[in-house]
């Protein structure tokens, strides 16, 4: 009989660090694959139900779920301040919050500006066909 296979668990380390300007503990979280993901959280930056509700909207993001997996693993209570995503010892990702800011952005911010064109990757053609770069014999 086979054993389904176990998710990770989150892995305290003890480490911490002030990043952006928040204080941070680190959490790890390995799989089988040798994937591992560095987690630096804050739980001081923002409270977490407010950050949660900012991903609402995203359908890729299953609230109950993210939340029920927080209720199980107290450890990742926190925001996520800094993540990297290790495969086999080699870094894959970085990425790394610079501010929070729980204020509303206004509509404007995500208008077209003036002057905006449209470029469709067909729109990138080479005008000669002389210059294209020559292939080595």
């Amino acid at each position: 009989p086979s054993k389904a296979a176990k998710s990770p668990a989150p892995e305290k380390t003890g480490k911490t660090e002030k990043i952006s300007g928040y204080a941070c503990r680190q959490v790890l979280i390995r799989d089988p694959a040798g994937q591992v993901m560095e987690i630096w959280l804050s739980e001081d930056a923002m409270e977490m139900t407010a950050f949660l509700k900012e991903f609402q909207g995203f359908g890729e993001f299953n609230m109950a779920q993210m939340l029920g997996e927080l209720e199980k693993h107290p450890e990742l209570h926190g925001v996520p301040i800094r993540v990297i995503q290790y495969d086999n010892s080699k870094m894959r990702m970085r990425a790394t919050v610079k501010r929070l800011d729980a204020n509303k952005v206004p509509d404007s911010a995500f208008e077209v500006p003036a002057g905006y064109a449209e470029i469709k990757p067909g729109d990138f053609k080479n005008p000669d066909p002389d210059s294209a770069p020559q292939e080595q014999k």
